[in-house]
């Protein structure tokens, strides 16, 4: 399916490659239906390299990304976030990676909070949850709700101003 603002589809490409076919010239039928000639040139190219499967929609996304941060270096970092409580611009000189490419890389990692632990509040932040990724999922990824993730004292109640009743 084309996007909302693509000027021909399927059947408008396969409409473009038969008039250029016929003997029109491509200046014309590109100008009659809204598109450059660079554009109609890339339409009539791909038929004739690949048939009607080249007038089909092709995915954006790209096939490769070769500057990638790697699996194991994005694991890395989140066990330095997750084990030294140490954030992006202290985590950065250690695996030498810009801070602001661990900003992309760890963003769903939650650790505790060290001070609401030394005053005797259990679980001051959501937990990391072992489970296996899904293709595409964050490495490091938090699996608990924001509500699971309130800081709770060791009776289990939330610390703070209590509502009156």
């Amino acid at each position: 399916m084309s996007h909302r603002k693509a000027r021909l589809t399927v059947h408008g490409r396969r409409l473009l490659v038969e008039r250029v076919r016929s003997g029109r010239p491509v200046a014309h039928v590109a100008a009659e239906m809204g598109i450059s000639r660079p554009t109609a040139h890339k339409w009539i190219r791909r038929r004739r390299l690949e048939g009607d499967s080249g007038l089909l929609d092709r995915s954006s996304r790209p096939r490769r990304t070769p500057h990638r941060t790697a699996a194991a270096t994005e694991a890395h970092g989140c066990r330095l976030r997750q084990q030294h409580k140490l954030g992006p611009a202290r985590i950065g000189p250690i695996l030498d990676l810009p801070a602001s490419t661990l900003h992309r890389v760890l963003p769903f990692v939650v650790v505790g909070d060290v001070e609401q632990e030394a005053r005797g509040v259990v679980g001051g932040g959501a937990q990391h949850v072992d489970q296996p990724l899904a293709v595409g999922e964050r490495l490091c990824q938090s699996r608990v709700s924001w509500r699971s993730s309130l800081p709770r004292t060791v009776d289990g109640s939330v610390p703070g101003p209590q509502p009156s009743a």
